[in-house]
């Protein structure tokens, strides 16, 4: 979401953490992520994130490269990106749903993936943010929840499986 829209997700995400044991969590903005696998000309990837995955009033979009700091998330401590994704063989409803909108509108592409990318700033170490964020958003039976490491965009770390071409 770009900067100036409210993000209640974000602000469920930090309620939910506060819940499962992180109490100096401030600031949480969420990030929705797709993994797009297939041969696709630039026209096709810009066209595929104007028309399905991005509203252009409400969402900052970036392909192959971080979000501009718009997105950035504030108040005191440190700021810690943890990603969800469905663990490989788990149905996406919502990736399936993208993959059928791609289609419609002429950009097929092989497999969709979609993942929530969680921005916390918080005064507390990586392991007591990642600890908390599995219990407050992840499901151990059907998800990954990985942190991001400082200085690598999330869009390689988010994308667990080995088979994908998405460079490590």
């Amino acid at each position: 979401l770009k900067s100036e829209v409210l993000d209640p997700a974000g602000r469920a995400a930090r309620m939910a953490l506060r819940e499962a044991g992180l109490s100096t969590v401030g600031d949480v903005r969420v990030v929705r992520a797709f993994f797009l696998e297939g041969v696709l000309s630039p026209t096709a990837l810009e066209t595929a994130v104007r028309e399905v995955l991005a509203d252009p009033v409400l969402d900052l979009a970036a392909v192959d490269q971080d979000l501009p700091p718009a997105g950035a998330v504030h108040g005191p401590g440190h700021d810690h990106v943890v990603t969800v994704t469905r663990k490989a063989g788990v149905t996406d409803p919502e990736a399936e749903t993208a993959r059928g909108a791609l289609a419609a509108i002429g950009v097929a592409v092989l497999h969709v993936h979609a993942a929530r990318e969680y921005r916390i700033r918080a005064s507390a170490s990586p392991e007591a943010v990642l600890a908390a964020a599995k219990r407050a958003h992840g499901n151990d039976v059907i998800e990954d929840v990985v942190r991001v490491l400082q200085g690598r965009s999330p869009l390689y770390l988010a994308w667990l499986d080995e088979d994908s071409p998405i460079p490590p």
